[in-house]
């Protein structure tokens, strides 16, 4: 019978988790959308070309554009490379290469393994019932409330700001995992079970292989803290002596244990990651959005304060701050649930300590933007400068959210009491509505008088063009202040009936968690951007003549951002992955147009390169570095076609360019110098008189001829192997235009051979005369070392559960 009615309980669990995601993407369940911001690809020099006439629509939201331009190529690129019998770790279409995520996510593993988008909305269903029934767990095994709290907190936990903003990126999967970390920490602390280390490491190792290192690392952070929390809480009824030791030794074993059941992922990435200029940047103490300040803080309950980057809207903020993912609007869990509720959390007494740690661990996810003194200069010590703090409020949300479920339990058990502090958030929302009433009649000066003023005197502000546009927007504005209105208003309603009524009937705590819920929804619902099938990456006739062609790298001029042309299997020298390869950067600065937008976070995804002639209607030349790296095709959008260009090339998708200079991919310099030091060797690549025909520069001594001979041509590759066939009449290098990666092995004529870094950033080999046979092939060693740590790690997880197992049969 208990069986049955937990069973049921699951069940109401996951109906609420099911409802959710069929409100918020039913539309994509059944096949009718995509589950991605496709309307992206019809913005102006994007990837689908406007017609002649044609009006260009406003997109759901400009910054949406990650799913579309990184994860998805990616999960179609780890598609293709299963379907070949092949794990996808290398990727030879994004800067000349680079190393490829894995597949240990499960999330991933679901993406990669169904080549369709009608996939996408299932993930996130996956993603929300994990979520969702951590929250479940966590609320029940740590917090210890009811069924109700716990099952309206698992129904909302999917459904607040981090996860609604972050829709369709894997940035999400991390904080999937985290109350199941948590609740795995607590049950090593408690001992409930033999397979609480296991869990624990598991888990932790879930967290760091969904990806985005930063956001692990924070989680992981939560998760220390809040186990050097519950060992202090238990030390008082425990000798601490005796319990501290041996639960710290446990907890550091597990986390140890899921270190290295993620080091087959873990340590390539960390690799990679070294060779970043974003990496370098920020240890330099770079910051890409540094803290904002208390006038931040209103997003976290009312995330449109300021207006949006979506339909409609409009921002008030600067660029940086106005994208509300990167905002502390992603920790959003509800106004009436963080000002309302979770106040309700110190109402019981045998919760308060774990009421103080929550709002101890919600004010740090949220220092960082409110710019808090001394706890931002921690975050700024080397090692936590490479975080993203901005994204820490996703603590901030689970833990409103946990305390949101204490004092729901509060309200079901009748253990309300009015206490003067109270006043805090009814005075804070008394303010709030006073406001939002205010400006529901006195829109703010940049809406009322700016912007109107702005468009009159002919100006374009954004997506806002013509007086029928600043009407949207100041609909779209009054709206918004009218609903948060009616929140807070909701909110002091209840506040107003505690102070006088001071209990409630038990039906109130499920109803008001219904309220949770529905406020929720309703700021989810249709912020998701579920496009057209039709908009999926439709057939680009330029590029697929482009594919027909004799091969070379493809660089566009001004449209078509970096990994889209990944979709057609086409080479590119650009990337966006949030590492940005610095040696290639390097060489791609030296070709940078003066006009080139090189962003904090996406140093070439939208590269512009110097034209030094064209000779039109077909050529064009490049600087000698791109004739390096093999880009033969420039490919404008046809409303930027060149000056001077056929009327044939402006009615067509895309126009090409051929750059006849470009290196095949494998060539033979007839002359090769050692360059050690940087700064000349990037001022000698920077030369006008440079030509990677006739010199190629290393960085260590090789003994060559002075003028060397021969050729090579590749005769078989896959992203992870590439056989050369080499013929030399002297001794000479074998360039290989990919970027040099540590992970790369050569073998020439069977016996291994280092490769060499040249021309800053590509790979080479030293090969004698006569005919050979090279083989690249990427088998890095981190991934090795990683699989080792990973296979030790089972044995010992193996081992204690035999161990602990034969233990209790003793006992």
């Amino acid at each position: 019978m208990r069986e049955a009615g937990a069973i049921r309980r699951l069940a109401v669990v996951f109906a609420g988790i099911l409802a959710g995601q069929l409100i918020l993407h039913g539309a994509s369940f059944v096949g009718a959308k995509i589950l991605l911001p496709l309307d992206i690809l019809t913005t102006p020099g994007t990837y689908i070309p406007s017609k002649p006439g044609e009006r260009i629509t406003q997109p759901h939201n400009e910054f949406l554009g990650d799913p579309v331009f990184e994860d998805e190529p990616n999960r179609l690129f780890r598609n293709a490379e299963l379907r070949a019998g092949r794990l996808p770790l290398w990727n030879p279409y994004q800067y000349t290469g680079v190393p490829s995520m894995s597949i240990l996510s499960p999330f991933a593993l679901l993406g990669a393994l169904v080549r369709s988008p009608r996939v996408l909305p299932w993930i996130g269903l996956l993603a929300a019932c994990v979520s969702g029934f951590g929250m479940y767990g966590f609320a029940r095994k740590v917090l210890e409330v009811g069924v109700w709290p716990a099952t309206i907190a698992a129904w909302c936990y999917p459904i607040t700001g981090f996860f609604v903003f972050w829709q369709g990126y894997s940035l999400s999967y991390p904080i999937v995992w985290l109350p199941w970390l948590l609740l795995a920490v607590e049950n090593v602390i408690r001992n409930q079970s033999r397979w609480s280390v296991v869990g624990m490491a598991v888990t932790s190792a879930l967290v760091l292989v969904a990806g985005h290192l930063d956001v692990a690392g924070q989680i992981l952070l939560v998760s220390g803290l809040f186990g050097a929390w519950r060992l202090f809480v238990i030390r008082q009824d425990e000798s601490f002596y005796s319990l501290i030791p041996r639960k710290g030794a446990l907890l550091a074993l597990a986390w140890i244990l899921g270190l290295m059941l993620a080091s087959p992922e873990l340590l390539p990435a960390l690799e990679y990651a070294k060779t970043g200029s974003r990496v370098s940047s920020r240890s330099a103490g770079h910051e890409e959005r540094p803290p904002i300040g208390l006038t931040a803080l209103p997003q976290l309950v009312l995330p449109h304060f300021y207006g949006t980057m979506e339909k409609d809207s409009f921002a008030m903020l600067p660029a940086k701050e106005a994208n509300l993912p990167e905002s502390p609007a992603a920790g959003f869990a509800g106004l009436f649930a963080s000002l309302a509720i979770a106040p309700l959390g110190f109402a019981s007494r045998r919760h308060r300590s774990t009421s103080m740690f929550l709002v101890a661990i919600g004010f740090l996810g949220l220092a960082w933007s409110i710019n808090v003194p001394g706890l931002v200069q921690l975050l700024r010590l080397p090692g936590l400068n490479l975080m993203s703090h901005n994204r820490f409020v996703f603590a901030t949300s689970f833990c409103i959210l946990a305390l949101a479920a204490i004092g729901l339990e509060a309200i079901w058990k009748g253990q309300l009491q009015w206490r003067r502090w109270y006043l805090i958030p009814v005075v804070t929302l008394l303010a709030l509505a006073g406001w939002c009433i205010f400006r529901a009649f006195v829109l703010p000066q940049p809406i009322a008088v700016a912007l109107p003023r702005a468009i009159s005197q002919g100006h374009s502000i954004g997506w806002v063009e013509n007086m029928g546009g600043v009407q949207r927007v100041q609909r779209w504005f009054m709206s918004m202040y009218v609903s948060g209105a009616v929140c807070c208003i909701g909110a002091l309603v209840f506040w107003t009936w505690l102070w006088l009524k001071r209990t409630f009937p038990r039906w109130i705590a499920p109803a008001l968690g219904i309220v949770l819920a529905a406020e929720l929804l309703l700021f989810g619902y249709g912020r998701t951007a579920q496009c057209d099938p039709r908009l999926y990456y439709p057939a680009v006739p330029a590029l697929d003549r482009i594919a027909q062609s004799p091969p070379g790298r493809v660089l566009p001029y001004g449209c078509l951002p970096a990994n889209l042309l990944q979709t057609k299997e086409l080479l590119d020298v650009r990337g966006y992955d949030g590492v940005d390869p610095a040696r290639l950067v390097d060489l791609m600065d030296i070709a940078a147009a003066p006009n080139t937008i090189k962003l904090d976070y996406a140093a070439v995804q939208s590269f512009t390169p110097r034209i030094l002639s064209m000779a039109l209607p077909d050529t064009v030349r490049l600087p000698p570095v791109l004739d390096l790296l093999g880009v033969r095709y420039l490919v404008y959008a046809n409303s930027t076609a060149p000056a001077g260009a056929p009327m044939s090339a402006r009615t067509t998708d895309y126009f090409v360019l051929v750059n006849p200079a470009a290196l095949p991919r494998i060539f033979v310099p007839l002359a090769v110098e050692m360059e050690s030091d940087y700064q000349a060797r990037i001022a000698k690549l920077s030369s006008a008189g440079f030509d990677p025909r006739e010199t190629a520069y290393v960085e260590e001594a090789i003994d060559l001829p002075t003028l060397t001979k021969g050729e090579a041509k590749i005769e078989h590759e896959n992203p992870q192997r590439i056989t050369v066939r080499a013929k030399m009449q002297t001794p000479g290098l074998i360039v290989l235009s990919d970027r040099w990666d540590k992970g790369w092995q050569a073998i020439l004529n069977g016996k291994s051979v280092p490769i060499l870094h040249v021309d800053h950033a590509i790979r080479g080999v030293v090969a004698p005369a006569g005919e050979s046979t090279i083989v690249f092939r990427y088998a890095p060693r981190s991934l090795m070392i990683g699989l080792g740590a990973a296979s030790i790690a089972l044995v010992v997880l193996l081992a204690l559960i035999v161990f602990q197992k034969s233990a209790i049969k003793t006992h």
